[in-house]
């Protein structure tokens, strides 16, 4: 069977800033989805963190992190993100967690992508 590598395909940066972000603080993705955890000021916290990251790294409007993070209001995250910037120069903690998350998501390796040649040939002949 031959297979067809591709390398140096990386994943999109949001994928790689929320997956270092799971990395970081050691939790799992559905964790920044949750909403149901209202008043949690540490999970707020990361979620403001990812978000900032998101805002700076990445050139997508409030309203695709609204969408990734099931977010309803456009105007919550926009101050999230402005209280965050504002925090980071005042606490180190804020500018030391959003330092280390993007360098552990620039750092993520290129997924590979593995095509197996000869059974797409054999489920199209057969």
């Amino acid at each position: 069977m031959k297979e067809k590598v591709y390398n140096g395909l990386q994943k999109p940066i949001e994928d790689r800033i929320v997956y270092a972000a799971c990395i970081y603080w050691n939790v799992d993705r559905e964790y920044f989805n949750n909403t149901g955890r209202k008043g949690n000021t540490e999970m707020s916290y990361r979620r403001s963190v990812v978000l900032y990251l998101l805002k700076t790294l990445t050139p997508y409007a409030h309203e695709t992190f609204c969408r990734l993070f099931k977010i309803k209001s456009h105007s919550n995250s926009i101050d999230t993100i402005a209280n965050f910037d504002t925090l980071k120069g005042i606490y180190r903690q804020y500018a030391d967690d959003a330092k280390n998350i993007e360098a552990i998501a620039s750092k993520l390796e290129a997924s590979l992508i593995v095509k197996f040649v000869d059974n797409e040939a054999n489920l199209s002949n057969g």
